[in-house]
Formats: C-alpha cells, structure tokens, sequence
C-alpha cells in the first residue's frame, strides 16, 4: 500500500524527498530520528512548519487517532 501524504497548506517546495529528523516520544520528549522513514507509515499529514523545529508531520497508520508526531523537512510529495 502507498504512503498518502497531505498537507493543511497548498505550497508546493522544492524537488526533495520528505525526512523526518526528530519525533515526541511517549514520555513526551522530542528525541532524534534516524530509521524511520515517512514511507514506512500509511499516512503522513504536513500540519505546518514551525520556526524552532522545522516542519511538523502528523504520520499514522489505519486508525488517525494512534499517530506519532514528528519533526523535519517536507519533501516534493507536499
């Protein structure tokens, strides 16, 4: 099955691929990323980017109520 991935904003950014970097753990502490992949997930939603973090990413799989939160930079699939 392919990753869907959407945005909140209609922006289009340069030709890149989508990497995440940092993620909010489940003790709710933002720690570093570096096997997981937005690919990996059935769903990735763009929120907005943030001036301290960078991009933010909401990424699930079937149910959109058990997500992870993470950090990074939006790729061309935005």
């Amino acid at each position: 099955m392919a990753t869907k991935f959407m945005t909140l904003n209609s922006q289009k950014s340069e030709k890149k691929e989508t990497v995440f970097t940092h993620c909010v753990n489940s003790s709710l502490k933002i720690v570093e990323v570096s096997r997981l992949k937005p690919t990996k997930f059935s769903n990735v939603l763009h929120i907005g980017c943030d001036h301290i973090y960078g991009d933010v990413f909401k990424a699930w799989e079937n149910d959109k109520n058990v997500f992870t939160i993470f950090f990074g930079t939006a790729g061309d699939e935005f």
